[in-house]
Parts: C-alpha cells; structure tokens; sequence
C-alpha cells in the first residue's frame, strides 16, 4: 500500500520519521507508538485550533474589557453580592 493511500473514511496512511531506540523502548515497555502519536497528533491540532480562536477573537475581547472598563459589568451586583449569587440554590 503507497503512502498517502486511504485506508478507510477514518484512517489514512503517512510515513512519520520514528527514532529507533524509542521504538525498541516502546516495544519493550509494551506501548502502542501510533496510538500514543494519534493522542498527541490530537491534543497539537486541538491546542492549534484554540489558539486560532483566540487570536480571531482578540479585538472581540478586547473591545468588551474596554466597555466593562467604562461601564462596569452588567452583573456586578451579582458577582460581588456575600455567597457570590443572590439566587437559592437549595432544592425543595
């Protein structure tokens, strides 16, 4: 099978570079090396998609602590009230 070729609608095969003693020690401690790779693939891709968010979000959040800083919060009768919340949370 050539690289690149899709193994099924979920899975696709690449060649990723694996330094061999890594490979001998994941051998040895009994590690699944692709799945551990997948779990790191996903938490890089999500951290990525994060940051991006964030970074096209920037002026948004800026421009709200900007209009807290001359207007106050909306909610700040709530957030500063003794218990923190002027709501029961006690269930009948």
């Amino acid at each position: 099978m050539e690289s690149g070729q899709v193994v099924d609608a979920r899975k696709q095969n690449t060649s990723l570079p694996v330094d061999a003693e890594v490979l001998v020690q994941a051998s040895g401690l009994g590690t699944n090396v692709s799945t551990k790779n997948k779990t790191k693939q996903t938490k890089a891709m999500l951290e990525v998609r994060r940051q991006n968010w964030l970074d096209e979000n920037a002026q948004v959040f800026s421009d709200q602590s900007d209009w807290h800083e001359r207007n106050g919060h909306p909610l700040i009768d709530i957030i500063e009230s003794p218990g923190g919340s002027t709501w029961s949370t006690d269930l009948p």
